[in-house]
């Protein structure tokens, strides 16, 4: 199975939600080859996949939480991402990074979403 769709389907569950389809197909033109990126967050650095990108902005799945995740990927070397915020579900990954990818003026500013819950990212 391709890493794309694993991410978007629950074991044996069907389709994680709507929205999720919705923004997969927003997500296509950013798709790439799955590759394995670094990220860092404080003094760790875990292994991820990387299967989107929009200049060095990078949409990834973490190997040992298979969490999505948006990254910013260092100017020296693509396979490190110096800024990496895994995120409790992917239709929030997937808000960020599209949000972050069309409107990349805004990518400076910080982007506030409501959890249910009470928390807030």
């Amino acid at each position: 199975m391709d890493p794309f769709e694993a991410i978007f389907l629950k074991r044996d569950a069907g389709p994680v939600s709507l929205g999720s389809l919705d923004a997969a197909l927003e997500l296509a033109p950013f798709r790439v080859a799955p590759f394995d990126v670094e990220c860092s967050q404080g003094l760790f650095t875990y292994a991820s996949v990387a299967f989107a990108t929009r200049a060095n902005l990078v949409l990834f799945a973490a190997k040992a939480t298979r969490q999505l995740g948006v990254g910013v990927a260092t100017a020296l070397d693509p396979t490190r991402l110096a800024t990496a915020f895994q995120y409790p579900s992917a239709d929030i990954a997937l808000m960020v990074f599209l949000r972050a990818a069309k409107f990349p003026d805004d990518a400076d500013s910080e982007i506030r979403i409501d959890i249910p819950g009470g928390a807030r990212r």
